[in-house]
């Protein structure tokens, strides 16, 4: 049975790096191969690390991680397509990088159709944090600014895209607000089609948003900006970068919503854990009130449109 640690030989020896029991049966994988002077030296193994196939300086091919079925692994194992070795020792799976010892936001490859797909690391990190990691398409983490009411709070968007029509909410009932926010996004996403996502026909496709709320905020106020992007990165099938968060609302002519709370809503973003906050350029006086100690934790990058904000957090 392919398990963390688990090695296999074609033209090179491969080595899974997460635990398929926990990524719902996908093992990310790197490969090993000669040192060689242009090689990567992130990780540099000797025979005595692995000797039944290492008799030389050997390197982790980082570049070339990719993300493969479980079952797929043990077929071609079973026909004899490859070769197994003996399972990794967790001292040297340490020193490779594991998934399941450290995050690895460099574990993907690249499809037959030229996407990227990212092997995170979740049980590294408490679920209401903010990861380096980078996100799947549709995936995004967003701050409400909050209300009279409702203290600010951090959100994530899952959304993912099919055949049809319209965009469905998955959080029934849905919170108003954030029913006013995706239908926002939804009619600017319809209006700005191509600037945003290109020849993509936005109206033959259907979109499912669901809002999951890990603070006391939950009614998703002012997440349009946040939404709108998250139906781009789906439709596009382009992650986002890791350790982002975006703020900001949107009305229904496209104009983005001012953030009264920057001060607070930057605060929140440390706690959680971002590295970057994607917040509207109406922001940028109120942060002469950060504090220096939350000032230096988390670049502020301002936008002054939906497209700007697109450029900075989908991954390349």
């Amino acid at each position: 049975m392919v398990i963390l640690g688990s090695t296999f030989q074609s033209n090179h020896l491969y080595v899974v790096i997460s635990d398929p029991a926990k990524h719902a049966g996908k093992c990310g994988l790197v490969n090993l191969t000669t040192q060689r002077a242009a090689s990567e030296t992130t990780c540099v193994l000797a025979p005595e690390d692995f000797p039944s196939f290492i008799h030389h300086a050997t390197v982790v091919n980082y570049s070339d991680a990719l993300l493969a079925e479980q079952v797929s692994i043990e077929k071609i194992i079973k026909n004899g397509e490859v070769r197994s070795h003996p399972d990794m020792a967790a001292d040297v799976l340490k020193r490779i990088g594991s998934a399941e010892f450290r995050s690895t936001p460099f574990s993907y490859r690249i499809n037959e159709d030229g996407l990227k797909k990212f092997v995170s690391t979740p049980e590294l990190q408490s679920e209401d944090s903010i990861g380096g990691d980078p996100l799947p398409p549709g995936q995004l983490w967003v701050i409400s600014p909050g209300g009279q009411d409702e203290h600010a709070g951090l959100s994530r968007l899952d959304t993912t895209v099919g055949p049809g029509a319209g965009v469905r909410i998955l959080n029934q009932p849905p919170p108003p607000p954030f029913k006013e926010s995706v239908k926002c996004a939804e009619q600017n996403l319809y209006t700005r089609a191509k600037q945003l996502v290109g020849d993509r026909d936005t109206r033959e496709h259907e979109f499912s948003v669901q809002l999951r709320a890990f603070d006391a905020a939950k009614s998703g106020t002012a997440v349009g900006v946040g939404v709108m992007i998250a139906l781009c990165s789906a439709l596009l099938q382009k992650g986002i970068q890791g350790g982002h968060v975006v703020v900001g609302g949107l009305n229904l002519g496209g104009s983005i919503d001012p953030v009264y709370s920057a001060v607070n809503v930057v605060e929140l973003a440390v706690e959680k854990g971002a590295t970057k906050i994607v917040i509207s350029i109406s922001a940028r006086r109120l942060m002469n009130n950060l504090p220096d100690e939350l000032a230096i934790k988390i670049n502020i990058q301002y936008y002054t449109d939906v497209r700007e904000v697109l450029l900075k957090v989908l991954e390349t």
